[in-house]
């Protein structure tokens, strides 16, 4: 038996689940969404190519339908996409804030590589409160889930997992 890195883990599931944002949110809106204006295509065109990340939301879609959730279960959903949105805000805030520090680093006569660690520092420690609190949401939503849920997530899971081994390391991802 492998030895699986517990955040790893977390964080597979929680990408899992992160490609039903769009799912979780026309779920809860009482609002139609706003049609973008039509433009007629030309009739020679062909359909265009199926995405990789539209791939990843269908089979994502068909989880979810085979998970047959509750309504408490996908307002526990809810809150981990919500919690997952806070952390890439955070992350492209702090990423923002490291090329500020850099560039008033760069600016100056000479460099203090000590205020940049120190601010990448402060932004990791900010960093990990919030995916502490993401983890904790996973596994309220994890636990709320029943055994015959989690047998179904976990197959799906093995099944990506074995899917993804069989890529040779290092091939293109696209």
């Amino acid at each position: 038996m492998k030895l699986i890195n517990t955040r790893s883990l977390v964080t597979a599931l929680g990408l899992s689940l992160l490609a039903q944002g769009a799912w979780a949110q026309t779920a809860t809106n009482a609002t139609p969404p706003i049609a973008a204006p039509s433009v007629a295509a030309p009739a020679a065109t062909a359909p265009a190519p199926q995405t990789k990340h539209a791939e990843m939301a269908k089979q994502q879609q068909a989880l979810f339908e085979k998970l047959n959730l509750s309504p408490a279960q996908k307002i526990q959903y809810d809150a981990v996409q919500s919690a997952r949105q806070d952390l890439r805000k955070q992350k492209q805030a702090n990423m923002v804030a490291h090329q500020k520090a850099m560039s008033e680093q760069v600016n100056k006569e000479q460099m203090d590589p000590r205020a940049v660690i120190e601010a990448d520092k402060q932004s990791r420690s900010i960093m990990d409160t919030k995916r502490v609190a993401a983890d904790q949401k996973w596994l309220t939503f994890w636990d709320g889930l029943t055994a015959e849920q989690r047998k179904t997530f976990t197959a799906d899971l093995k099944a990506r997992q074995e899917h993804h081994a069989q890529r040779p390391h290092g091939a293109p991802r696209g």
